[in-house]
């Protein structure tokens, strides 16, 4: 039995609790951002960071523009905290954020000039 898949709520280690919710990372530039959704959304935002600064992000469009106008130009930031309640389970989190995400997907359009995501094909 996988023991992250029954454990209740966000794991916390001495102490801390990572916050989850909806982020994004903006272009301060053009406006253009990268969503997504976390069980902890600012070491999510830090690994996508990371990979920049490394130059090896998956997002080619993302990259680019991090490698041609720099890190100061973008910034990590919440778009929605979901609040931890007692008794929720991990997979009840993961299935709140993964529907949090897609309104907020369907809500801001982050794809062509708006984003770095892929439109959404039809069908």
């Amino acid at each position: 039995m996988d023991s992250t898949k029954s454990a209740p709520g966000p794991r916390r280690y001495k102490g801390f609790r990572p916050v989850m919710g909806v982020w994004a990372i903006r272009n301060t530039t053009n406006g253009r951002m990268l969503v997504g959704a976390s069980t902890h959304a600012q070491g999510t935002i830090n690994r996508h960071l990371f990979t920049l600064r490394m130059g090896k992000h998956a997002n080619a469009e993302l990259q680019r523009d991090f490698t041609v106008l720099g890190e100061a130009a973008f910034v990590g930031e919440m778009l929605h905290v979901l609040e931890p309640e007692e008794g929720r389970t991990n997979d009840e989190y993961v299935d709140e954020l993964a529907e949090l995400e897609r309104m907020w997907l369907e809500e801001l359009r982050p794809w062509g000039e708006a984003g770095y995501h892929r439109a959404p094909t039809a069908g």
